[in-house]
């Protein structure tokens, strides 16, 4: 016979370490030696009385020559301390396509409980250019024809910017030096642009790898499509002011890659056709597509600044991805605030296929027909959708298939 009935309920405080790079190597080659700089952060419930810390490499070819570090001092919750100076050389030996790793032990407790907890990070750094960037304040480090060049037309920051300048038609290609795969790749730049509303003008985004030529995203003219009728097309322009773009390369990439993959990445400009006193991109300064602090980098650790509000990010999906023409596709999209927005749908040739309009909205899911502004079902291929919101501008990629 049961008498009486309790509850009792048991919160078990437990430490929580996280770690993270402070600046990444931006390459990493045979002979090398490299300072490092940790940050470990106290993720947990309580204060902790030490932290020990201990670097592990048993591949032969990355090591450090002191492997321990004990930090003495309390780290209070959210306490943040620094191990500098850390050094990590790599052996001449090193082979140039090594894909290598090693693993930082953590050991810390808190002595009146007389328990230590251990948890391991286990960092890979694969031989090559991890990282890259630009500010086209200094010449260019781009493999380019003469037609791509620092202009100070505009610039985001300093005085330079990157701008196709063509004075004939014709497709026109900007390199990167090769660089090799990491997870968590992020491609960040700031774009500004006054473009024809018509046409095929403007800069693919290529990434090539394993033989494979991937386009993330396509900026430029508003690829609007003539009518069923044929009618002649205005000379009008579109334009925005400087954007930052930062773009999740895993996001974006049709298929998935080993770290240590080698990567190029080419800008590819567009001039289809030639219209005098209207899109003369050699002639007329203030007309084309600009791009300034260029850069592929790890994505930062997602820390919330102290300023940014409590809301969360925006957010945009597609799916099912890919499509089937004969089928539709649903576009998710989030804000953590009511606003505008538009989103537009471009083909692989930049042409403008659909435009969605939304008023004041925070949330909303639509269902895309596959068809044009014509009504026209579209063809197979890769589309891009391409959200915008207040400051925030989000991009996708869909295959329709058949």
């Amino acid at each position: 016979e049961l008498i009486t009935s309790n509850t009792i309920t048991l919160i078990v405080l437990a430490p929580e370490i996280s770690v993270h790079f402070v600046e990444n190597p931006v390459s990493i080659y045979p002979g090398d030696d490299h300072v490092l700089l940790y940050e470990f952060i106290n993720n947990g419930d309580f204060a902790l009385d030490y932290l020990n810390v201990t670097f592990v490499s048993d591949n032969g070819y990355y090591y450090f020559p002191e492997t321990e570090s004990l930090l003495n001092n309390v780290i209070e919750i959210g306490e943040t301390p620094l191990l500098a100076n850390w050094i990590l050389s790599i052996s001449e030996d090193t082979p140039a396509d090594y894909v290598g790793s090693y693993s930082i032990e953590m050991q810390t407790g808190y002595n009146s409980l007389d328990q230590v907890f251990t948890y391991t990070e286990e960092v890979i750094l694969p031989v090559g250019t991890l990282s890259w960037s630009d500010d086209f304040e200094e010449g260019l480090n781009w493999d380019c024809p003469a037609e791509w060049q620092t202009v100070n037309t505009f610039a985001f920051s300093g005085e330079n910017s990157f701008s196709c300048r063509p004075t004939e038609t014709g497709t026109y290609l900007a390199t990167v030096p090769s660089f090799v795969y990491t997870e968590g790749l992020e491609l960040s730049f700031n774009y500004k642009f006054k473009m024809p509303m018509y046409g095929n003008d403007g800069v693919f985004f290529i990434l090539e790898y394993n033989d494979i030529s991937d386009t993330l995203i396509f900026l430029g003219a508003g690829g609007a499509l003539p009518d069923d009728n044929g009618r002649p097309v205005p000379n009008t322009y579109i334009e925005g002011d400087w954007v930052e773009y930062n773009l999740n390369l895993d996001e974006l990439m049709l298929g998935e890659l080993d770290v240590g993959t080698t990567l190029t990445f080419v800008l590819r400009f567009n001039y289809a056709e030639e219209i005098v006193d209207f899109n003369q991109y050699g002639l007329m300064d203030e007309i084309g597509v600009f791009i300034d602090d260029f850069s592929f980098n790890e994505i930062p650790p997602d820390n919330q600044a102290e300023d940014e509000p409590e809301f969360g990010p925006v957010n945009l999906f597609v799916f099912p991805n890919p499509v089937f023409s004969k089928g539709s596709l649903n576009i998710s999209f989030s804000t953590p605030i009511q606003n505008d927005f538009s989103a537009q749908i471009y083909n692989i040739k930049g042409q403008l296929v659909k435009v969605i309009e939304k008023r004041n909205t925070q949330n909303w899911m639509i269902v895309w027909d596959l068809k044009d502004e014509n009504k026209k079902q579209v063809s197979s291929g890769l589309y891009f959708i391409k959200a915008e919101s207040g400051n925030a501008i989000l991009t996708k990629k869909v295959m329709v298939i058949k």
